[in-house]
């Protein structure tokens, strides 16, 4: 082997390689399955419930001078340090092992598999709050989230708002094309456009800008006609507001001012102005 490695190194010839490659691959997967195999059965082994820890621990020193005590069950990890593997490299292939199917995913099939699960939990979660609002499940026993073993209302609520900012991104882009095409050639209403608009105006709204809207509400809810709501009102302030944000500061005051003259003519919103 070393001599055809040094060959390679001075007269690289790609099938040789490919040759020489191929079964030590072979051989690779089929040991790292059977390692993980035996990883997965051990751990097992080792978490039982009920399992005795006053027995002492016979016939090994290394482990038990890891141990620290010669009277302690060895552990998972004790298993791993016997066996001269790293933990980390150990918990790795434990997460990414399928004893159902007995094969080992790759870290972006563990990833896709636990990003499933979780969504899978949460859509079940979410269609039954609708009957029921304050459900939650009693006991988890998820397969690629072994670690996440009690139900954690702040991730949900995450999901979400996730969930929903994606519907309502769906809803303006199937929108957009039949109601605002003519507007969409020009530019104007971009779904990214769309999207960073409704950041900038919820930005307006939020932490402690929330209680300004509210005081602006109150104080201007008396100057409007009795058929108009305030908050609709200022809601549209605030869009414009975020459109606004995007120019540069020291345009803004300019062309506030330029918009309020645009509104204000009746030539702006005539009926029969061409499109």
């Amino acid at each position: 082997m070393e001599t055809q490695l040094k060959k390679l190194m001075t007269d690289w010839d790609y099938d040789k390689a490919v040759a020489l490659a191929r079964p030590i691959a072979e051989d690779w997967k089929k040991r790292t399955i059977e390692m993980a195999r035996i990883l997965y059965i051990a751990n097992e082994q080792l978490n039982k419930k009920g399992k005795r820890t006053d027995l002492a621990l016979k016939g090994s020193t290394k482990c038990n001078v890891a141990l620290g005590s010669a009277n302690k069950t060895p552990t998972w990890e004790d298993f791993c340090i016997e066996i001269g593997l790293p933990i980390r490299t150990a918990y790795d292939w434990l997460a990414c092992y399928d004893p159902d199917k007995d094969l080992l995913l790759s870290h972006s099939e563990y990833k896709e598999a636990r990003q499933l699960e979780l969504t899978t939990l949460y859509e079940d979660v979410y269609a039954k709050r609708k009957k029921d609002e304050g459900y939650v499940p009693e006991k988890l026993s998820l397969k690629w989230n072994r670690k996440q073993t009690k139900w954690s209302e702040t991730k949900f609520q995450k999901w979400v708002a996730e969930k929903e900012q994606t519907v309502q991104g769906e809803a303006i882009a199937n929108l957009v094309p039949d109601r605002y095409s003519k507007v969409t050639r020009f530019g104007l209403w971009t779904i990214d456009y769309m999207m960073e608009l409704r950041d900038s105006c919820e930005e307006l709204t939020s932490g402690a800008r929330a209680r300004r809207f509210s005081d602006l509400v109150n104080a201007y809810a008396p100057k409007m006609p009795k058929s108009i709501d305030s908050r609709s009102f200022m809601r549209a302030a605030v869009l414009v507001e975020g459109v606004l944000s995007s120019l540069p500061q020291a345009d803004r005051d300019y062309c506030r001012a330029l918009l309020a003259d645009l509104l204000g003519r009746d030539g702006y919103n005539r009926e029969d102005q061409d499109d």
